[in-house]
């Protein structure tokens, strides 16, 4: 545990460090951000249910599944029942925050990590029902959207597609040539190290004061079909394009529209 901890803090101080000598740029930085969710955590996902079914494990899916939902129904009653009194500027970002997790960006590598293949499945398991909520109760908190559109960015999400591709392929029984087997496994492998690289390369970009600051001087009620950027910086309160509003970025979800900042300001 002691050995993963300091592991995790390592990549996290090379990611901070390179961001801060801009070995990689904020473009670069985005960039893998958008390769992580798209690419490494799909098949990260994909690669934990490379292993026998057993229909014992119908049980432990279901409860997983059942606790699962079970936060995910306590978040959104915490958020409706806390913020009541709230000014309006700023439930909409607490209500997210309370209702949708990055467990999935941050969390799968510690899984892994300590757990192994098992507990990553499980996680992944788990995060199911979190991400249907992410894109559904989450998403309206900013901005409202037709239904056909929450259910296609629900069934399309790379991470939903590697969940249920995965759940096929190991209820099935199939296997793949080594050659493919070695591929998902080496570009599975790359989650880990990239995501804490990335935590800290958006730490670098982090003003702690001007977060704070931020919270009094920009607005967050941004008209809902306009969402536009405001940046945070050493010297500024806030510089804004366009309307004004906050742009905030949540690397679970690689939505920048409707996320809250959770882990880094742009």
């Amino acid at each position: 545990m002691v050995n993963m901890q300091l592991m995790m803090f390592l990549l996290v101080a090379v990611g901070f460090l390179v961001r801060k000598k801009n070995i990689i740029g904020e473009t670069g930085r985005k960039d893998m951000v958008n390769f992580c969710l798209y690419v490494t955590l799909p098949f990260n996902i994909f690669h934990s249910f490379q292993m026998e079914w057993e229909w014992s494990m119908l049980k432990s899916f279901a409860q997983v599944l059942f606790l699962a939902t079970g936060y995910c129904i306590l978040s959104i009653i915490m958020s409706c029942i806390f913020y009541r009194k709230a000014e309006p500027d700023k439930r909409k970002p607490l209500r997210y925050g309370t209702i949708v997790s990055n467990g999935g960006f941050l969390g799968n590598p510690v899984i892994e990590g300590i757990y192994g293949t098992n507990g990553l499945f499980y996680a992944s398991v788990f995060m199911l029902p979190v991400r249907i909520v992410m894109w559904s109760v989450g998403t309206s908190c900013f901005m409202k959207e037709k239904s056909e559109s929450l259910v296609k960015k629900v069934l399309t999400h790379p991470c939903i597609v590697a969940i249920y591709l995965g759940l096929f392929v190991m209820i099935a029984g199939m296997s793949f040539p080594v050659s493919v087997e070695n591929t998902i496994s080496g570009i599975s492998s790359c989650n880990t190290p990239l995501s804490m690289m990335l935590v800290g390369m958006m730490l670098a970009e982090m003003n702690p004061k001007g977060i704070l600051d931020a919270l009094h001087h920009c607005p967050t009620d941004p008209d809902p079909g306009n969402f536009i950027r405001a940046y945070r910086t050493a010297s500024d309160s806030c510089i804004t394009s366009g309307n004004y509003g906050y742009y905030c970025f949540d690397a679970d979800t690689g939505d920048n529209c409707t996320a809250v900042c959770q882990i880094s300001w742009e």
